[in-house]
């Protein structure tokens, strides 16, 4: 098969007399691998491992943070040195991870993560 996963964005932006637009965007991709993963994950604020141990190469990343209060982070260490996202409340991330090794963890209390990975 061919084009299994779609992905599509766009966004608008406008403060006073300042905006910024980009039309929607699609691009279909095909996938290599043949797994997937999800999980949705009670964080602390320590930085935790996100299980991937089934996939062997990250493809595209989804992470929604479904708190109403509290921010959180993805990282490439469990010390959260090496920062690569951060989620305010309700805000969702979708990318390729350079890797599979990915922790995340919450700013203040304990949070809920819902993320996804698919083999690339």
């Amino acid at each position: 098969m061919a084009n299994e996963l779609t992905l599509s964005a766009s966004l608008a932006y406008r403060k006073g007399n300042d905006s910024l637009a980009f039309a929607p965007a699609q691009k279909q991709i095909t996938v290599t691998g043949t797994r997937r993963i999800t999980n949705t994950q009670v964080l602390s604020t320590t930085a935790e491992a996100l299980v991937i141990s089934e996939i062997s190469s990250a493809g595209y990343a989804w992470f929604h943070n479904l708190d109403t209060t509290n921010n959180i982070f993805i990282s490439l260490d469990s010390g959260a040195t090496n920062k690569i996202c951060t989620l305010k409340p309700g805000e969702f991330a979708v990318f390729r991870p350079a890797t599979t090794t990915l922790f995340a963890g919450a700013v203040a209390s304990t949070p809920l993560l819902a993320w996804g990975i698919i083999e690339d």
